[in-house]
């Protein structure tokens, strides 16, 4: 079954999210890009209304000094949530960011997300498999410029799901996402849809 992941910024956006029926509670703030973290104490507040009525997830943003991002990590986890999302570096040696990150798939529910109107390398799935992360996203960075159908065809994006499950990853979509979206992508069989 396909979850509905719902992106939020506030306990009210949560709360209106839970009584429409979200799966997933997402933490971000969307005013600040794609992928951008909301203050940690907001987090917490999230989670602390949710209740554990559904999962919750939130953004951590890596910093600039990988050597950093553990702990940036280990602060988001604090908060008490179910996962942890984050958009997977371009510029950076994939295996390096992922030697980095592979200690915290103990800890939490990781999350890659690939961005694909930048033209995302996927061909590292397999070692974020192998690291343990538990699952990717695909998204898109510009919201204003197109949905993710418009970047990848249902095709591409099935068998991007079809890889994910080989690998045993959870897999999920978002994008700008429009309702007229939603039975469309139904058919490839992502564990999860996002919205914002």
């Amino acid at each position: 079954m396909t979850l509905m992941l719902a992106s939020v910024r506030s306990q009210e956006e949560a709360e209106i999210a839970l009584a429409q029926g979200a799966d997933i509670i997402d933490c971000k703030e969307p005013a600040h890009g794609a992928l951008a973290a909301l203050p940690l104490n907001i987090v917490h507040d999230i989670v602390e209304s949710v209740k554990g009525r559904r999962p919750v997830s939130a953004v951590v943003e890596l910093p600039y000094d990988a050597s950093h991002a553990r702990r940036a990590f280990e602060e988001v986890i604090e908060t008490g949530v179910d996962y942890v999302k984050f958009a997977f570096p371009l510029t950076r040696d994939a295996s390096d960011i992922i030697a980095i990150l592979s200690p915290i798939t103990t800890q939490t529910r990781l999350i890659a997300v690939f961005f694909a109107d930048l033209s995302p390398e996927l061909d590292c799935l397999p070692l974020l498999a192998q690291a343990g992360f538990y699952g990717v996203m695909l998204d898109t960075a510009h919201k204003g410029k197109g949905r993710l159908i418009d970047f990848m065809s249902i095709g591409s994006l099935s068998e991007f799901v079809s890889t994910c499950r080989t690998l045993k990853l959870s897999c999920g979509l978002a994008g700008a996402l429009e309702p007229p979206d939603v039975p469309r992508l139904l058919v490839t069989g992502a564990d999860v849809l996002g919205f914002r």
